[in-house]
């Protein structure tokens, strides 16, 4: 496990500013997966929850534990469906993957990833995300 900065840019359905977080995180490989993980803040909305994101080529998964509780799993071959728990309630959920990319390199790691999302059958149009990770003694880079 390495100590890593990750840049997250996330823009939501309606909106025409992303919302920006930088963390202080980890990065993992396992064979052909990466896994981020990092505390949430305060600017998104979901402080006290740590994030984990799992990236394979082919799909990716982001958890989250804390106030917020859900896995949700994107595929570019089938839209998933996933139960999303707030303080608010617990509710069906399905993703709808448009878009998806990783590039993975001894400097950096993107992340690239833009989604429909169906909350209880009602469609909340699409979320891009975009995540740059470095290792934390590589940051300046």
């Amino acid at each position: 496990m390495d100590k890593a900065v990750i840049q997250i840019r996330t823009l939501l359905p309606g909106e025409s500013e992303y919302i920006e977080l930088t963390s202080l995180g980890n990065i993992v490989r396992e064979g052909d997966k990466v896994i981020v993980s990092y505390a949430e803040s305060e600017l998104t909305g979901m402080d006290d929850t740590q994030t984990t994101i799992i990236m394979d080529q082919a799909d990716v998964t982001i958890r989250r534990q804390g106030s917020f509780t859900s896995t949700l799993e994107f595929s570019l071959l089938e839209p998933r469906q996933c139960l999303y728990h707030t303080p608010y309630g617990t509710f069906n959920v399905t993703t709808h993957t448009q878009e998806y990319r990783v590039v993975d390199d001894e400097r950096k790691m993107e992340l690239f990833l833009k989604y429909g999302l169906v909350i209880e059958g009602e469609s909340q149009g699409s979320t891009r995300i975009e995540m740059v990770v470095r290792p934390q003694a590589s940051r300046d880079q």
